[in-house]
């Protein structure tokens, strides 16, 4: 089932201080199945994950969904990579389709709006005083 840009905006995530998309959140969004969204790329775009991705394992699991158990990832262990904001652009752009461009762009918005928002609640933070 396709998600909306709001509802995908809780799936937008932190790893290694980056934001990310799992690509099972991404394939959810775009309404693709995550294995037909990563051979697609695999196949048009190699190498994409080097610069655009990060590798999931169960330890990344653990970082990027606080709480759950092992059995809960076992279940998402079909996640292979954490897209990040760029890595969106050219997965969309390899699907060759209109809509998912557009949506793609949609989910950029999503993107800058949480870098917005971490930025913002980072300088409300109170500096601790030097002495």
């Amino acid at each position: 089932m396709e998600g909306s840009p709001v509802e995908t905006a809780g799936q937008i995530r932190s790893l290694d201080g980056q934001l990310v998309i799992l690509d099972i959140d991404l394939a959810a969004f775009l309404g693709v199945a995550p294995e037909h969204l990563n051979a697609l790329v695999d196949e048009r775009r190699p190498g994409v994950e080097r610069e655009f991705a990060i590798p999931v394992g169960s330890k990344e699991l653990r970082d990027l969904v606080p709480g759950m158990d092992d059995a809960e990832i076992h279940g998402l262990r079909k996640a292979q990579w954490a897209y990040t904001e760029h890595g969106v652009i050219i997965v969309c752009a390899v699907m060759d389709d209109t809509l998912a461009i557009q949506k793609s762009l949609d989910l950029v918005k999503v993107f800058v709006a949480r870098r917005e928002s971490l930025e913002s609640s980072r300088r409300a933070r109170p500096k601790p005083e030097l002495h």
